[in-house]
């Protein structure tokens, strides 16, 4: 999961829009009450990490795709890569 400017920090691709939208990817809105969510989280570490933490709970998924082990040991997500 990556934040939309991290991915163009990543490739330096300014039609990053409209790549993404063309091979089928959403974006989802980040608003306040995922900001609230995270801030209340202890873990992971980093306040982006708990920013996709926030996100991937108020969605109901369970698995994610990372190399970040900093998701390994959260309840209820399941980190695979």
């Amino acid at each position: 999961m990556l934040t939309v400017w991290l991915l163009y920090v990543l490739t330096h691709i300014e039609e990053i829009a409209s790549i993404l939208e063309k091979i089928g990817v959403t974006l989802l809105p980040l608003d306040f009450s995922l900001l609230k969510e995270a801030e209340k989280l202890k873990n992971p570490r980093d306040f982006e990490d708990r920013i996709h933490l926030a996100t991937v709970k108020s969605l109901g998924v369970k698995t994610i795709i990372s190399k970040d082990e900093d998701f390994d040991g959260i309840p209820g997500i399941t980190r695979i890569f």
